[in-house]
C-alpha cells in the first residue's frame, strides 16, 4: 500500500514552516501530478517511430464531489491523450452536457493511476496549474484522511 502525505504550510514569524490550515481549506487537498499517455498510447508513438506529446506538469484536486475523474480539456488534447468515447456530464452550475472522455496517466510522488475514461472538463484554479480532478471513480479503491484543523491529509492506495 502506497500512502502519500500532504501538508498545506505556512511560515511563523521567524519563518519557520508551519502546518496552515487555512490554507488547506482554500485550496483544497491538491497534489502535484503529471499527465501522461497511457502506455498503450505511448507505445503506439514509438512504433511509428514518432516522438509522442510530453506529459504536462500541474496539479489534480481531490474532488469527493465528483463521480468520475476529470482532465483539462486543453491539457488533455495537449498531452495527445485519446479520445476514447462520449459521456453525458452534469454539475451544480451546468446542465447536462456531452463531453469526450480521455484514457489517461497520472503519475504522482510514489504512485501512478492509470484513468480509462477520465471526462474532459474546464477546470480553472490555482493560476491555470489545476489539470485534474481525481473523482470517486478512483477514491473508490483508496483511503483518503482529510485532517483540517492540522492542515494535512494523507491518501491511500
Amino acid at each position: 500500500m502506497t500512502i502519500l502525505n500532504f501538508r498545506a504550510d505556512g511560515k511563523n514569524q521567524a519563518g519557520e514552516f508551519i502546518p496552515n490550515p487555512e490554507t488547506l481549506a482554500k485550496v483544497g487537498p491538491i497534489i502535484p501530478i503529471t499527465l501522461a499517455l497511457p502506455d498503450d498510447a505511448q507505445r503506439a508513438y514509438i512504433d511509428r517511430n514518432e516522438s509522442p506529446p510530453s506529459p504536462i506538469k500541474g496539479y489534480a484536486l481531490i474532488d469527493t464531489g465528483a463521480s468520475n475523474t476529470c482532465f483539462d480539456l486543453d491539457v488533455a488534447h495537449k498531452a495527445g491523450l485519446p479520445i476514447v468515447g462520449l459521456s453525458n456530464m452534469a454539475s451544480a452550475s451546468r446542465a447536462k452536457q456531452q463531453v469526450p472522455t480521455f484514457a489517461g496517466k497520472i503519475i504522482c510522488p510514489t504512485l501512478t493511476i492509470n484513468v480509462n475514461e477520465g471526462m474532459g472538463a474546464k477546470l480553472f484554479s490555482l493560476n491555470n496549474k489545476l489539470i485534474a480532478l481525481l473523482g470517486r471513480d478512483i477514491l473508490k479503491s483508496a483511503i483518503l484522511i482529510y485532517n483540517g484543523p492540522a492542515g494535512h491529509f494523507s491518501l491511500a492506495n
